[in-house]
């Protein structure tokens, strides 16, 4: 190569236009009106399907991002409930059969606690059983209250997808392909995103409080120098 002079790069590969692309081109073409009715009719079932397809595509995203971002709370949960289920077994055996109703009832109650870890939607944010923060919070606890109960219903049915956390011996990497597998089903599309909740980027934000503090010790400095002036 000659001295000074920026080497050739290498031709980039054509790409294949995306879903939102395709369908806007599509969306200007049947707009201009110009296509007979058959290329019409064609044209709208193919933006129907690339719709369809960014759905879908978006959906993924989604619970892949959530499923590595609360995996590990998911995780220690589990295995609390499921040491906790452990305990009530033991307790049971320990007792006569006329004493079992009490302990039965807390059983009943810690296994339905394991089904929401399990299958809560992999699309939502998740909401802690046992919470740090915001934990007397009625808008979240009535949402954790209502989805626990439609993931009961579900599974009284026999309508819950396959458990995704298949063993406590399954290393983390495989959890995480596991929980990021699409559903098969639209579960909790109607019955989780109503009008009166808030999207997902507004609970995903990040705490005002923390920019707040920043521009406090700003605010701090400013007065001080202002007073030695």
């Amino acid at each position: 190569s000659v001295p000074g002079m920026a080497k050739n790069k290498a031709p980039r590969k054509a790409t294949a236009p995306s879903c939102k692309k395709r369908a806007r081109s599509i969306e200007r073409l049947l707009k201009s009106g110009k296509l007979p009715e058959a290329a019409r009719k064609q044209k709208e079932e193919e933006l129907a399907a690339l719709h369809k397809q960014e759905h879908v595509h978006r959906r993924t995203e989604r619970e892949r991002h959530f499923s590595k971002k609360y995996h590990k709370v998911k995780f220690f949960e589990r295995r609390k409930i499921e040491r906790h289920i452990v305990a009530l077994k033991r307790q049971m055996e320990a007792l006569p059969s006329a004493d079992h109703t009490e302990i039965q009832a807390k059983l009943s109650d810690a296994q339905s606690d394991l089904l929401y870890v399990q299958h809560f939607p992999r699309h939502k944010k998740y909401l802690s059983l046992f919470p740090t923060d915001n934990s007397e919070d009625s808008f979240v606890s009535k949402r954790r209250s209502r989805i626990r109960a439609s993931i009961i219903r579900r599974a009284n049915s026999g309508l819950l997808p396959e458990q995704c956390c298949k063993s406590n011996t399954e290393d983390d990497e495989s959890e995480i392909e596991a929980a990021s597998a699409p559903l098969d089903d639209g579960f909790f599309d109607l019955e989780v995103v109503e009008n009166d909740m808030p999207d997902e980027t507004t609970l995903a934000r990040t705490p005002g409080p923390i920019r707040n503090q920043k521009g406090g010790r700003v605010a701090r400095s400013k007065t001080k120098s202002t007073t030695k002036g």
